[in-house]
């Protein structure tokens, strides 16, 4: 696991980001979420993107408990 500096971890992670680059995303996708998730809001816009995009796409939900559950977005 690597541990980022709060100051630099988008820029290090932005080449993994698809927001914004849905129509380049060529595999099915497989999204996760849950109640407690508190990255749910990028989970859902990815899910209705790829789906209205008629990229095939599934969402799952029910996950999230734990130390997970505070992961930043």
């Amino acid at each position: 696991m690597i541990d980022l500096d709060p100051a630099t971890d988008v820029e290090a992670t932005q080449h993994m980001r698809i927001a914004g680059r849905h129509d380049q995303v060529t595999i099915p996708s497989l999204n996760t979420g849950g109640w407690f998730d508190s990255c749910i809001q990028g989970t859902l816009d990815a899910y209705t993107t790829m789906r209205d995009l008629g990229q095939e796409s599934r969402l799952i939900g029910t996950v999230g408990s734990g130390k997970d559950q505070y992961r930043r977005c």
